[in-house]
């Protein structure tokens, strides 16, 4: 049951995220670092889904940290990484405001 309460809460975690993301910085053309912010240049450039590119940018990291941290620290990882990817295809992509102040400190607070 505790693990269950674990994922739950990490999921509530990656679900704001994911609106951080696709309501306030992917659409006001604001780039983080990071995954999350190659992710976003990579929709700027080529409209390349950042649910994607989350996804296909984090397989080669996780594959090396199998090697260094274990599998234990793996699993949990992947299945954060594939939780974002879903939050991110499915929670409309939209900006809620076009003033980039409002967006940047909206989208940061909540990541």
């Amino acid at each position: 049951m505790k693990k269950l309460q674990e994922y739950f809460w990490v999921s509530c975690g990656f679900l704001v995220i994911a609106l951080a993301l696709n309501k306030f910085i992917i659409p006001n053309r604001i780039t983080l670092g990071g995954v999350s912010g190659i992710a976003t240049i990579l929709e700027y450039l080529v409209n390349f889904k950042p649910s994607f590119s989350v996804l296909a940018i984090n397989i080669p990291l996780i594959a090396a940290s199998w090697l260094v941290l274990g599998k234990k620290f793996v699993g949990k990882t992947l299945s954060g990484v594939v939780i974002l990817s879903v939050f991110l295809e499915f929670v409309p992509l939209g900006a809620l405001t076009d003033d980039l102040l409002l967006a940047s400190v909206a989208g940061g607070v909540l990541m």
